[in-house]
């Protein structure tokens, strides 16, 4: 794998993992956010920091989608990561939609 290809990649599924610790960290903090108020505070940068992890990874796929359509030496490299780049626009978006919808929960939901 060349590195191109590997920060596609990186690129592309960032947002999944970033949505996954998202969704664990909120759950496990949603009963301690009864007891303690003061608990919000940390859900609040979880949101902020997963939610930044998704928009570098848009940012990448957003250069790798820009790419040209052909290469120098005829190959369809370019195509690949294009391709990459592309799907990592919309894996993006989509767990960028959930990270920022569950971090709603904490502001707008009732904790107890």
């Amino acid at each position: 794998m060349t590195p191109g290809s590997t920060r596609a990649w990186w690129a592309a599924m960032a947002g999944i993992p970033a949505w996954l610790v998202h969704l664990v960290a909120e759950a496990s903090l949603a009963r301690e956010a009864c007891v303690r108020p003061a608990t919000i505070w940390a859900m609040h940068a979880i949101t902020a920091a997963c939610a930044a992890v998704v928009l570098i990874a848009l940012a990448g796929a957003w250069s790798f989608a820009r790419l040209p359509a052909a290469d120098d030496d005829g190959t369809d490299r370019p195509a690949r990561l294009r391709f990459l780049g592309r799907l990592g626009l919309l894996v993006g978006a989509l767990n960028l939609l959930l990270i920022i919808g569950e971090g709603s929960y904490v502001a707008l939901v009732h904790r107890c």
